[in-house]
């Protein structure tokens, strides 16, 4: 999102300088037209939502692998405000240990995948691809199973995917890291 909101404000600060310039010749009347304008934003558009994407155009691909969960503990910011709050106990032995997983990668960037195994399971995998890093949200293919939620956040190099995955509860009593391996199937 902020590389899209800087490629926006890149695209239109030749149009806003545009029109703040008098045009001398015209008595001080500014220089920009509308249609002027219109047209340098219109060919702006194109670009700042083709990097959006973040992901270049290329072949699909699968990649499998493992996972391994364990116990992690929650940022609780110090201060006044936070003084009483306190995570919650937990003994460690909950949604820990190892699970398979599958991410695909479709030409346009899209990410999409499957947490088959283990203490994540069932889960989806939903993000995308972006200068050789994924990004994604893991979420629960049954929403009232009270499993493990988050994010997932793996560098692709060549045939292979690591990363972390942040997951917790949904009443976040119990938080999980896990760290994923993966490669080319």
């Amino acid at each position: 999102m902020k590389r899209l909101a800087l490629l926006i404000c890149l695209a239109l600060c030749p149009v806003m300088s545009a029109c703040g310039k008098k045009d001398e010749s015209k008595g001080g009347a500014p220089s920009a037209t509308p249609s002027a304008v219109a047209s340098t934003v219109a060919s702006a558009a194109p670009a700042a939502s083709a990097s959006a994407s973040g992901a270049a155009a290329g072949e699909p691909a699968t990649y499998t692998g493992k996972y391994t969960t364990s116990a992690a503990t929650m940022h609780i910011p110090e201060g006044k405000d936070y003084k009483g709050v306190k995570q919650a106990p937990d003994d460690g032995s909950k949604h820990v240990g190892e699970g398979s997983m599958t991410v695909s990668v479709d030409p346009s960037g899209r990410v999409s995948g499957e947490i088959e195994e283990g203490p994540a399971s069932p889960a989806l995998i939903d993000g995308v691809l972006s200068e050789g890093e994924i990004r994604a949200n893991v979420r629960r293919k049954d929403p009232k199973d009270n499993g493990l939620t988050g994010t997932l956040q793996a560098k692709l190099a060549g045939a292979n995917v690591e990363g972390v995955m942040k997951l917790a509860e949904s009443n976040a009593a119990i938080v999980r890291e896990a760290k994923v391996s993966l490669t080319k199937k």
